[in-house]
């Protein structure tokens, strides 16, 4: 009877733990576990998962077996199909197969074959049963090339039909992939690889290693001189794909093929084997398969970078954190120059006579919250159309990417165009300048020290380094440059928590900004986005504030620029 939707969980690793090893991560069932699991199985009479199976194992025969602990009889069962049952129900897709085909993945988790296949197999290699080989041999002779599942499946079968079976294989360890291409974190070479390989000999299957067909001997001469009446190729795909790239032959750069080989098969991974490998901190994995996803975990293993894809939520909230404090900084270094000099909330100089056009323009905090709004609107539009639309209909996406790019740098000089053409038109733009006098200057500059106070206050209460964190905060909104530049100096951490942080303080400067226009003071208001001050929130700012708060923010915004451009390598090393 079902005892519930979900499925035993399996026993594993935790992540931090087997990041730093090569133990096989996938810790199995033990007996009580794996009854209970065979417990879900309906024990269908037209069972879709053996037409899941690509050799037809009878799935609810073996798994019955397993419901009433008769163990060695559901190793028999799996033998009659399968003989490699300790690879298979560790490395099948059996999502896609057997797995894919169970009538109880149709509400709820499919019931774990793949882990109970393994159980069995793992269970009668620890009570020393073997596959019973056949009881006479019918005087045949057959010849396989290659060692690997292939080649072994096919020896097994016909060993146990009667047939005296020779593997050729071209290295020095019989399994092919399974030795040279799998991982030892999910398939363990010595416990089980070489544990199945045993299995077939005791079949009767010999196996001879460093043999290559068509130098060593030709096929021919195996069936003329050696009287092999048939042959099997199972030679695998061992040679590898090349884009024809530039630099895809430079030093550090391998093919899946050879780091894996040199990590399963020659142990490059261990420091007591003569046949290391190059290995860095920082390493690009091109492609995303189960070949990509093994080379990149073996590369994680030996002292690549934590991937920032697993601490994604961390990052998340550590780039919340220091843009708070370094809003929260650049707003206190604001008011402080705001009570240097004496300026009213309204970045008015004291003294300064303002007329009512100007103070019914102060109050202009719904317009500016309107404009927050539309800006925001824009950007979740344009991220709809680039997803739905254009990424689905463009057939060159990268020369579409560097033309919108152009076309945005275009709108931006446009936009910033009218701005100053505004102003121009205002006739006070000198006067402006000239009663703000210092105040122009002092604003940016106390703003670039309070948010660099917050970045460092960051560093002292997080896992960065005063480095990092006052790299991170130099970015000052600009994230296009500062997660490059702290990226290329080697920290990635550092770098992914720099570009969220930017891109949160300037999307922060657009919802804000009229917030804090209305309640605290103009001057405040224009330091929260950064670099943004001098672009996409100036037509927030001439809606929210007044022109001396346009000269304020664009030249707060300048300022930041050519600050973070200049401190950023500097900070960080680069």
């Amino acid at each position: 009877m079902a005892k519930g939707l979900n499925r035993v969980p399996v026993r594993e690793q935790e992540p931090k733990v087997r990041a730093t090893n090569f133990d096989e991560v996938c810790l199995g069932y033990n007996k009580d576990e794996a009854v209970e699991e065979a417990q879900r199985c309906l024990g269908c009479k037209n069972a879709k998962c053996i037409t899941g199976c690509p050799v037809n194992i009878n799935i609810p025969a073996f798994i019955a077996q397993v419901k009433e602990g008769n163990f060695e009889e559901a190793y028999k069962i799996i033998g009659e199909s399968s003989a490699l049952p300790a690879v298979c129900g560790r490395v099948c897709p059996q999502e896609s197969q057997c797995e894919g085909k169970c009538v109880r993945g149709i509400k709820g988790d499919a019931v774990s074959i793949g882990k109970l296949e393994r159980f069995v197999a793992d269970w009668a290699k620890e009570n020393g049963i073997k596959p019973v080989p056949a009881a006479e041999k019918n005087g045949h002779k057959i010849a396989v090339i290659g060692s690997g599942p292939a080649g072994l499946t096919c020896a097994g079968d016909l060993a146990k039909l009667g047939y005296d079976v020779t593997i050729f294989e071209a290295l020095h360890k019989a399994g092919g992939v399974l030795s040279y291409g799998i991982p030892e974190f999910r398939l363990p070479k010595d416990k089980v690889v070489a544990a199945e390989i045993e299995n077939v000999k005791s079949l009767g299957v010999k196996i001879e290693t460093n043999v290559i067909i068509g130098k060593s001997t030709t096929i021919d001469e195996l069936m003329d001189k050696e009287g092999f009446e048939a042959v099997f190729i199972g030679s695998g795909a061992g040679l590898p794909m090349f884009m024809g790239i530039p630099g895809e032959n430079a030093n550090g750069v391998f093919s899946a093929n050879e780091f894996l080989t040199r990590n399963n098969l020659m142990k490059a991974f261990r420091d007591d084997y003569d046949t290391p490998i190059a290995h860095g901190k920082k390493v690009a994995v091109v492609g995303g398969g189960n070949v990509a996803m093994d080379a990149a975990r073996c590369a994680k293993r030996m002292g690549a970078d934590e991937e920032v894809t697993s601490s994604l939520g961390s990052i998340g909230i550590q780039a919340l954190f220091v843009t708070v404090l370094t809003a929260a900084g650049s707003m206190l270094g604001a008011f402080a120059v705001r009570k240097l000099l004496h300026i009213d909330r309204h970045a008015h100089p004291a003294g300064a006579v303002v007329n009512e056009a100007e103070a019914v323009h102060e109050k202009a905090d719904v317009s500016g919250a309107k404009m927050s709004f539309i800006i925001l609107l824009m950007v979740v539009v344009g991220m709809l159309l680039g997803d739905l639309v254009i990424r689905r209909v463009c057939t060159d996406l990268p020369a579409f990417q560097s033309r919108s790019g152009d076309y945005l740098v275009v709108g931006l000089c446009i936009m910033l165009g009218l701005i100053g053409f505004s102003m121009g038109l205002d006739g006070s733009i000198a006067r402006i300048l000239r009663n703000a006098g210092l105040g122009v200057i002092l604003v940016p500059i106390f703003a670039v020290l309070g948010t660099l106070l917050g970045g460092a206050v960051y560093a002292a209460l997080s896992p960065m380094t005063l480095r990092e964190g006052l790299a991170i905060s130099a970015g000052f909104g600009w994230y296009t440059m500062a997660p490059s530049v702290i990226a290329s100096a080697g920290h990635t951490m550092a770098s992914a928590v720099s570009f969220l942080h930017n891109v949160l303080r300037e999307m922060l400067g657009i919802i804000l900004l009229p917030v804090i226009a209305g309640k605290i003071g103009y001057i405040e208001a224009i330091t929260i986005p950064g670099t943004a001050s001098t672009d996409v929130c100036l037509p927030i700012v001439e809606q929210v504030c007044n022109s001396e708060t346009v000269a304020y923010s664009f030249c707060t915004g300048m300022l930041m620029c050519i600050t973070s451009a200049a401190l950023v390598p500097i900070i960080i090393g680069a």
